[in-house]
C-alpha cells in the first residue's frame, strides 16, 4: 500500500537507479502532480507535491538529449494544453513549461535514444506525435 489520494491513473519510470511514480492528486480545489520514488521497488518515500493543476493523468519517460545528461520528463494536461516538467537528478524539477495544444485525454510518452516522443489525442480525436529534436 503506497497511500495517497489519486484522481487518475499513475505513471512510472525507472531513472538513475530508482523507480519514480507520478500521480495526479488532490490538494484543496486543485489537482497537483505528486511524486515518490524507491531504490528497490518496495520501500517508497513520502509523496512530494510538484505543483500544477493537472487536467489529465501524467505520463513519464527517460531520454538523453544530445550532449546532455539523462533526463526524466513528466507530461500532463495543464490548462487545457500539454505541459512538461523535467529533472536530471530526480530531486530538482523544472517548473511546468507549456507545449500548447488542445488535449482531450492524457498524453503518452517514450524516450528513444536522444529523443522524447509525445503522443496525444487532440481536439479532433486524431493521434498526434511530437518529438524533441536531436
Amino acid at each position: 500500500f503506497q497511500g495517497g489520494n489519486l484522481t487518475a491513473a499513475p505513471a512510472a519510470a525507472a531513472f538513475g537507479g530508482r523507480l519514480y511514480v507520478f500521480a495526479k492528486g488532490v490538494d484543496g480545489g486543485i489537482s497537483p502532480l505528486y511524486v515518490k520514488s524507491s531504490a528497490d521497488g518496495a520501500g517508497f518515500g513520502d509523496w512530494r507535491n510538484l505543483g500544477g493543476d493537472l487536467g489529465t493523468a501524467p505520463a513519464a519517460a527517460v531520454y538523453t538529449p544530445p550532449g546532455g545528461p539523462p533526463t526524466l520528463a513528466v507530461l500532463a494536461g495543464l490548462g487545457g494544453g500539454l505541459a512538461v516538467a523535467t529533472t536530471t537528478d530526480g530531486a530538482a524539477y523544472s517548473g511546468w513549461a507549456s507545449l500548447g495544444g488542445q488535449l482531450v485525454g492524457p498524453p503518452a510518452a517514450a524516450g528513444l535514444g536522444t529523443r522524447l516522443y509525445i503522443l496525444i489525442r487532440w481536439a479532433d480525436n486524431a493521434l498526434y506525435e511530437r518529438h524533441s529534436t536531436p
